[in-house]
């Protein structure tokens, strides 16, 4: 790629100066014809817009410029690779509405609330597609758009920094999708689920917990174990419980529920500790299984 500056603009030292140094996009600013452009000639960008030319060329961290009509766009090397192959090079100099295109609407409202007020827009975790290696990948990136001020306070372009976030949301959606299938599991069990809290109440339950008691899943989660075990039963539910929670260890034990209308419902009981579970402390897990048709027919 040659480096030598358009006929129109050898004589602009100033172009000389700002593009000088290392790097591919050092090297393609120092050659493109910047006439030709939204921006017009170096020469007469205004000393605000050079120094965050500058800035963005210095800088390590994927960064980009829009200025002059059409909002021009000039970007250092960490960009190239959110621009991708089907924009990059041919993104330098060019209006930010035909570099951004699939994606424009949103991009010019950002833009044109840092022109109106000067406040940075924030655009997290936007959704682009990028062309790499001949295929089409979807990305997603975190950006900012700043304003640019010249030294009285006029807005003379805008400052757009980008991170990518394409493991962290693909990550974000993995969790999610993991979480949705645990949570089917947990409401379609066959036997009584439920987390329970270190001072004994239902955190969450499932409908055959419900069933069991017969009570809603709704209307245990306002519930206590103390609420729903017969009473000559709850001291040594209430000390199984604090023994897991203490040692970590599994517990089961035979105990009776109450239901609403007095009936006494027979079942087995295993506690689990549940440490890590987006809580500040230690919670339990009960897997309750109904004993009741066993016990009556042993008793027939």
């Amino acid at each position: 790629m040659s480096t030598t500056p358009p006929a129109g603009e050898r004589s602009d030292t100033s172009r000389e100066v700002l593009f000088a140094g290392p790097g591919e996009m050092r090297a393609r600013c120092r050659a493109l014809d910047w006439g030709a452009t939204p921006l017009g000639p170096v020469a007469g960008w205004p000393g605000a817009l050079r120094a965050a030319v500058r800035l963005v060329l210095d800088s390590g961290v994927a960064m980009g410029v829009y200025a002059g009509p059409g909002h021009g766009f000039v970007y250092n090397d960490g960009f190239v690779r959110a621009l991708g192959e089907a924009r990059h090079p041919v993104a330098l100099g060019r209006p930010a509405g035909e570099v951004w295109a699939e994606s424009w609407e949103h991009t010019a409202t950002g833009i044109a609330r840092v022109l109106a007020g000067g406040a940075p827009v924030h655009h997290p975790d936007q959704r682009l597609v990028v062309e790499r290696g001949g295929r089409a990948e979807e990305t997603f990136w975190t950006g900012v758009l700043s304003p640019v001020r010249s030294d009285d306070g006029a807005i003379v372009a805008v400052h757009h920094v980008i991170t990518e976030t394409t493991d962290h949301v693909r990550a974000g959606a993995a969790r999610r999708a993991s979480e949705a299938r645990l949570a089917l599991i947990f409401d379609r069990a066959t036997v009584g689920l439920s987390e329970i809290t270190p001072d004994g109440r239902f955190r969450r339950v499932n409908a055959e917990l419900g069933r069991v008691t017969g009570r809603t899943a709704e209307a245990l989660t306002v519930r206590t174990i103390a609420d729903v075990t017969h009473p000559d039963d709850l001291a040594p539910s209430l000390a199984a419980a604090a023994r897991v929670l203490a040692t970590g260890e599994v517990a089961m034990l035979e105990k009776r529920y109450v239901r609403p209308d007095g009936e006494v419902v027979h079942a087995q009981s295993t506690l689990t500790r549940l440490d890590g579970a987006g809580e500040p402390g230690p919670s339990l897990l009960a897997v309750t299984v109904d004993l009741t048709a066993r016990r009556r027919a042993e008793a027939a």
